[in-house]
């Protein structure tokens, strides 16, 4: 039994009404809007005018614009005027409110600038707008596109036009040095003045004088400005340039201010006269006192300069002097007037490296030296500048010598001291000059070098030297010799130069007596003589010089042990014949094994490598001693004895106190302090030093600690060390005699003692700090609840334990966190703030247009966002910093997918939908073509050659041709192509084309072309003898028929029709009027060719059509026919000669198909739907 649903049927009716209540709301809106633009103001711009109307460049314009508001309402508020002049803004004006139908007037004041050209201008007003863009259009009107008004006017050009008039100068023609002043006379000879100041500049033979700035000209009035230069010294005779510019500051127009009628006009020239003048300085003598000088005078140079020209030198110079072209000096001197004359003096010392004889003095004037450098006088001869005078020297000399050398004593022993005494003379004619050195050598090594004074000329003098016979030298002869100015015997240092240089040396053989100490070791001795480990033993060691002569010096006496350094002594000189003692003291260390031991003693060394050794002697091969001796070694032996615990078994929190009993087991004590380290569970409690402790002693320490809550309940390990700082055995110090019985470790039971405190965690969003609730709250992993409605969780942890806390909620960020939880904490609170996982996400969908899409779906990652307003926009959330697919859909457009990043802030994303291409493919058929017997008709045996074309928009995919349902062709793109059929049987036949495009989603179009196939009809025949006649000449056409053997009998009628231009003669054909020619036959299969010939005659100039129709019927079958026609020119009469003939050539058949024409005219009816299906 059906129910009906009242409850759905009262909704549908008020769904119903009110679809019908908007439907009257949606046609009522066009009344709305008609009535409302009806009751709005018009504000428009009546007029411009302008005051003056023609006004010229630098006229001030008054523009009144007068206005209107030609609507029904007022305007309803201040609104804006604005003026433009040549598209630039003049100013806009705030007018008040205007009445409908009143009007006013506003104005504007510019104006004409230099700027603008003369000619027409363009004045433009735009009411209800700031500016022409409509900015602050604040009046809404019936109409928005009459809001401006525009006029043109007429402006006259109007320029300055500066010019240079004159330059004159004072003196009108200047000599070198004068100072010139030039005076520029200038003028504006234009229409309007300068308009403000600028610059007139001068330059003399291209050189900038200099830029003077001038104040403002008016139109026709002339002005002078003047500039002042002195004619420089560098300036040649003759014809120099002055040429000043107006309005530059230099010649190439830098700061040109003025816009002028003319550019070309700004400066002028002027060509004056100078005279050159120069200053001629030369050396007019040079003097010398004393006249002829000899080695050593001074002598003063006394140089005489003269200035022979017409210019003072304008300056200082200086005077130069060369003796034997070497500088003496060069004299700075003042300024020197033209004709007058002065001196200046050198003086220098004859040195002792001139020669005697001649020699040449020179003198240079504005030179500082004869190369010229500093020459600073531009002169009108510059080759006179030099004076030179010979003059005579003479030469002398000093010749030092050594006379003799003597010794004291004079054949000295080993260590003796000697005085070595050196006589030296000058016996040259001049003193030395200076003091010198004499030098001894004692056996070519230098004793020392003495400088002695000055030495007259014939005078003698003696110097001395003392040393040492060193214990180096051996005996025998020896060899001093001394050299006189000479530092050492290589000559350095010589400085006097003598007359002669090879007798500057003396030499002298004298005797060495030899003698060298000998130092050796003559015993050892130890106390104790047979010590034990720790002993403390004394060596005494006696050491002797059996030798000639004493050490010389004090030295070294170094003691081994087992070839090990014990220590080096020192000790004093030791006479000839001498002995003495030396002690060492070492303690026997732990290290020493027991068993023979070596002490070994060594003379003059630090050490038994000789390092030190100080001593020469007769012999070094009996320098060392050694002796034996025995040593009992003895060791300790450091152990752990026992651990014990205060509390013996203890709980969490007490404090023990473990007791550490050591012991020294071995045979000498442990000889320092030491460590002893605790260990429980492997971590360090405490390391402590204790004392030494002798053979066979024990004692105890102690270490405290108290058992932490972290500590599980069970057995624990403690473990104590002895001779360790810690278990790696770091800082041991005690070499014992066993090292494997250091330890000794202890089991002990714990019991643990739990305490709990309260966990309360607080999640937060971070963004406002409100209370999230149902978020997870995992500890070390393990989830334990979830928060309320406040945002908070309660739980209860054991203290003394670290934990990770997790917190995470959907759509938050989750927040991980570690802490530790100590001892007697009661409450542990914790709040998280988790950051909000999502940022808003603003969708855009426009079309191709750029306008807003509504209602169009949106989905993030395939979930449901919603769909756009009005404005085409949504706002939807997506995770911070990740990846989502966009997905936007709406019938009627292509649906659009990307992939979008999302940041940590709000974004923007713009889609664009393109319309969806709903056009199927368009199928064109271009051409058709018959392959067979070349006649019009299709008939068996033959096929169909298809040109064809398919387009579309979004490209097309894939093209198939069929026929009767059987695909003959494919493509899979757009464009034309060609296919042919099969051979082609009688009967009725289909060709289908289907095309399907590339769109997203595809359309398919297709068309069917039906034909027919006959029966093989007659062979036709229609040909010409000729196709270009002149006038009065005939041409014979022929339309024949021929049944070939196979085909059925048949009717066959032939037609030939003719035009105006041409007649037909001497044909015997029934004429059926209007030009028209028939025949009719009954052809037998293999019958003789029946056919109708006649001839045309031309008339007429002219190109005529002659047409034939061959009409056939097969019994049981429709009549075929087919057309065909001849092209014959008609020409003047004057027929070319490749004319002729042409229509022998031609040879047209056609066997016209049965029912063909109907079938093209049913594919033109086809075409003619198709057509208008699209049009639709």
């Amino acid at each position: 039994m059906n129910v009906i649903n009242f409850g759905f049927v009262r909704k549908l009716t008020s769904f119903f009404q009110m679809l019908l209540v908007f439907l009257i709301i949606l046609s009522l809106i066009p009344l709305i809007q008609t009535a409302k633009a009806e009751d709005l103001p018009d504000l428009i711009i009546e007029s411009i005018t302008l005051d003056p109307a023609s006004p010229k460049t630098g006229d001030t314009v008054t523009y009144t614009v007068s206005y209107k508001n030609q609507g029904q309402l007022s305007a309803g508020s201040s609104f804006y005027v604005c003026l433009y002049v040549d598209d630039k803004l003049i100013k806009d004006n705030s007018v008040g409110d205007l009445a409908s139908g009143s009007s006013s007037t506003t104005t504007f004041t510019s104006t004409i600038g230099r700027d603008l050209a003369g000619g027409d201008h363009s004045a433009i007003a735009y009411v209800d707008m700031r500016n022409k863009d409509s900015y602050y259009a604040r009046i809404i009107e019936s109409s928005e596109s009459n809001n401006q008004f525009s006029k043109t006017f007429q402006i006259t050009k109007q320029e300055p036009d500066l010019i240079i008039e004159s330059i004159t100068l004072d003196p009108a023609s200047p000599k070198t040095g004068d100072t010139v002043t030039y005076t520029v006379s200038y003028k504006n000879q234009g229409q309007l003045s300068a308009g403000s100041s600028f610059y007139v500049c001068l330059y003399v033979d291209d050189k900038l004088i200099k830029d003077n700035s001038v104040g403002d000209l008016a139109s026709g009035s002339s002005s002078t400005t003047t500039f002042t230069s002195t004619i420089g010294r560098d300036l040649a005779g003759g014809d120099h340039s002055a040429i000043a510019y107006v309005d530059m500051r230099n010649k190439d127009s830098y700061y040109a201010r003025i816009t002028e009628s003319s550019e070309s006009n700004n400066q002028f020239s002027k060509t004056f006269q100078i005279t050159k003048q120069e200053p001629d300085l030369i050396i007019e003598s040079i003097t010398l006192d004393p006249a002829s000088p000899k080695t050593g005078d001074t002598v003063t140079y006394t140089v005489s300069y003269k200035n022979q020209g017409q210019l003072s030198a304008g300056s200082s110079f200086y005077v130069c002097l060369y003796v034997d072209d070497k500088l003496i000096k060069d004299n700075s001197v003042g300024d020197l007037a033209s004709g007058s004359s002065s001196t200046t003096t050198f003086t220098s010392t004859i040195g002792r490296d001139l020669a005697g004889g001649d020699h040449s003095a020179i003198a240079y004037v504005d030179m500082r030296n004869k190369d010229s450098y500093y020459a600073r006088i531009t002169e009108s001869s510059e080759s006179n500048n030099q004076f030179s005078k010979t003059f005579q020297i003479t030469k002398q000399e000093p010749d030092l010598i050594i006379e003799s050398i003597t010794l004291d004593p004079a054949s000295p022993k080993t260590g003796d001291t000697v005085t070595y005494t050196v006589s030296y003379k000058n016996q040259g004619q001049l003193s030395a000059g200076s003091s010198f050195y004499v030098c001894l050598y004692v056996d070519d090594k230098l004793i020392k070098d003495n400088s002695v004074g000055d030495l007259a000329s014939g005078s003698s003098s003696t110097t001395t030297f003392t040393s040492t016979i060193g214990r180096d030298l051996a005996g025998g002869d020896h060899s001093a010799i001394a050299y006189v100015d000479m530092r050492n015997k290589d000559s350095y240092y010589a400085r006097i130069t003598e007359s002669s240089e090879s007798n500057n040396q003396f030499s002298k053989t004298f005797q060495i007596t030899k003698q060298e100490p000998d130092l050796i070791i003559e015993s050892i001795t130890l106390d104790p003589a047979s010590p034990k480990t720790g002993d403390t033993v004394t060596y005494t060691v006696s050491y002797k010089n059996q030798g000639q002569l004493s050490a010389g010096s004090s030295f070294y006496v170094c003691m081994y042990v087992d070839d090990k350094l014990i220590k080096d002594n020192s000790v004093g000189d030791l006479a000839s014949g001498s002995s003495s003692t030396t002690t060492f003291t070492s303690t026997i260390g732990r290290d020493l094994a027991s068993g023979d031991h070596s002490a070994i003693a060594y003379v003059d060394m630090r050490n038994k490598d000789s390092y030190y050794a100080r001593i020469i002697e007769s012999s070094e091969s009996n320098n060392q001693f050694s002796k034996t001796f025995p040593i009992i070694n003895m060791q300790p032996d450091l152990i752990i004895e026992n651990i014990t615990l205060d509390p013996a078994n203890p709980k969490t929190g007490d404090t023990v106190t473990y007791t550490v009993n050591y012991k020294n087991q071995g045979s000498l004590s442990a000889g320092s302090s030491f460590y002893v380290c605790l260990y429980v569970d492997e971590k360090l409690i405490k390391d402590k030093s204790v004392t030494d402790l002798a053979s066979g002693a024990s004692s105890s320490t102690t270490f405290t600690s108290t058992i932490g809550r972290d500590m599980g309940s069970g057995n624990h390990n403690v473990v104590a060390y002895v001779d360790m700082r810690n278990k790696d055995s770091n800082s041991a110090r005690i070499a014992e005699s066993s090292e494997t019985n250091n330890k000794k470790d202890v089991v002990f039971s714990v019991e643990k003692i739990y305490s709990y405190a309260s966990l309360i965690v607080t999640v937060q969003d971070s963004r406002n700090s409100a209370a999230l609730e149902n978020a997870e709250v995992r500890l070390n992993g393990e989830l334990i609840g979830k928060t309320s409605s406040n945002g908070v969780l309660m739980a209860e942890i054991i203290e003394g334990e670290n934990y990770v806390l997790g917190v995470n909620r959907s759509d938050y960020d989750s927040s991980v966190q570690t802490f530790n939880l100590g001892y007697d904490v009661e409450k542990k609170e914790i709040k998280v703030s988790l950051k909000y996982a999502k940022v808003p996400v603003l969708i855009r969908v426009k079309d191709e247009k750029n306008q807003p899409i509504s209602n169009a779906k949106i989905y993030f990652d395939d979930n449901d966002v919603g769909v756009t307003d009005i404005d085409g926009e949504i706002t939807g959330e997506a995770k911070k910093n990740s990846n989502v697919m966009l997905k936007v859909t709406k019938d009627g457009y292509y649906e659009e997918n990307s992939l979008i990043q999302i940041g940590t802030s709000k974004s923007t994303q713009l889609v664009k939908l393109k319309l969806e291409d709903k056009t199927i493919p368009n199928i064109i058929i271009d051409k058709i073509e018959i392959i067979g017997d070349d006649d019009e008709i299709l008939e068996e045996g033959e096929s169909l050659k298809m040109i064809y074309t398919v387009t579309d928009n979004s490209g097309v995919t894939k093209i198939t041709c069929d026929l009767d349902g059987v695909e003959i062709d494919s493509y899979s793109s757009k464009g034309t192509y060609s296919t042919i059929t099969p051979n082609l049987k009688i009967g009725n036949h289909n060709i289908h084309f289907e095309a399907v495009d590339d769109d997203v989603n595809a359309h398919k179009a297709s068309k069917d072309f039906p034909i027919s196939v006959s029966k093989k009809g007659p062979n036709v025949v229609f040909k010409t003898t000729k196709n270009n006649i002149g006038i009065g000449e005939n041409a014979v056409f022929t339309l024949g028929v021929l049944n070939p053997i196979g085909n059925p009998t048949m009717d066959v009628q032939l037609i030939l029709e003719t035009s105006d231009g041409v007649s037909v003669s001497g044909s015997s054909f029934a004429k059926s009027g209007a030009g028209m020619y028939t025949a009719s036959y009954n052809i037998e299969p293999g019958d003789d060719m029946k056919y109708m010939t006649f001839n045309v005659q031309g008339n007429e100039v002219g190109t005529y059509k002659i047409k034939s129709e061959v009409h056939y019927h097969i019994p049981g079958e429709d009549t075929v026919v087919q057309k065909k026609e001849i092209s014959l020119q008609v020409n003047d009469g004057k027929l070319r000669s490749t004319d002729k003939d042409i229509g022998s050539l031609m040879n047209v058949t056609s066997n016209p198909i049965p029912g063909f024409s109907g079938i093209f005219t049913l594919f033109g009816f086809l075409l003619a739907i198709l057509s208008k299906k699209k049009e639709m």
